[in-house]
């Protein structure tokens, strides 16, 4: 199943109220284990919680050559990066909260993200499984930079994960997500894999299908100083790292970036 994102669904996820979990008590699920025969919707569909896609994300680790994990965006765990190519800006969305998590854990600040949707889950005739995750995602941090180094291009939009270690800085930018996933897995009932991990080391039977994602937002303009809404929808597929860069780098989706 394919979602297209527009303004218009976009809009519908501000006005829509968020239930969920917030980060707090999702916790990975065994293979099958958690299941009543209520989940079951036909003889070939399992729907799963959405907890089992949040809680897996931020868990995959690339070696960084020196024994210990390779991350983009020090200190946060690692996701996928938006990187619009005409006006060379990286956007970062924390759509499963794992900043959050850290900086509510490491700083005392928690920005209450929060999520909801679903997992579908459908067997194949070779024994696979077909998964469409569905996220939605509300209060989720969000910074642009202008340029195309992660680790040193300024902050445009919001501000940095290590400078929100400080409970003294302002002009954060938060917003609400609608992203939808579709892979196949190497069998029903198996963990649902960190995204990361999906793009840069799948497992045998592993493949992403599909990937949509809508986010809209508002935080500080580093430029103007002023509160700037906007917008990121992703156009292009996701690859395992950002063009002209090496796998040190995130998997990147190529995205458009509107601000109003």
């Amino acid at each position: 199943m394919k979602t297209t994102f527009g303004l218009l669904a976009i809009g519908a996820i501000a006005l829509a109220t968020m239930a969920g979990c917030t980060g707090d008590s999702v916790q990975p699920t065994a293979a099958g284990s958690a299941y009543t025969p209520d989940d079951v919707v036909g003889p070939q569909v399992l729907m799963r919680p959405i907890n089992e896609f949040v809680s897996s994300q931020g868990t995959y680790c690339i070696d960084n050559g020196s024994g210990e994990c390779q991350l983009y965006a020090k200190p946060v765990a690692n996701h996928i990066a938006f990187f619009e190519p005409n006006k060379r800006k990286i956007m970062m969305v924390d759509y499963a909260g794992t900043t959050n998590a850290f900086l509510r854990d490491k700083a005392g600040r928690d920005f209450g993200t929060t999520f909801s949707g679903d997992i579908r889950e459908e067997r194949m005739d070779d024994g696979r499984a077909r998964v469409t995750v569905h996220l939605l995602s509300s209060q989720a941090i969000a910074y642009v930079l202008n340029g195309d180094d992660l680790m040193n291009s300024p902050t445009f939009i919001g501000t940095r994960p290590i400078d929100m270690m400080n409970p003294e800085t302002k002009g954060e930018a938060t917003g609400n997500v609608d992203m939808t996933i579709t892979y196949i897995n190497m069998g029903p009932g198996m963990p649902i894999p960190d995204l990361l991990q999906l793009m840069r080391a799948p497992q045998p039977g592993q493949q992403l299908l599909d990937a949509q994602f809508a986010f809209k937002g508002t935080g500080m303009n580093r430029v103007s100083g002023q509160t700037t809404s906007f917008v990121i929808t992703q156009n292009g597929p996701i690859m395992p790292a950002m063009p002209g860069h090496d796998m040190t780098t995130p998997p990147t989706a190529n995205a458009s970036l509107q601000m109003y």
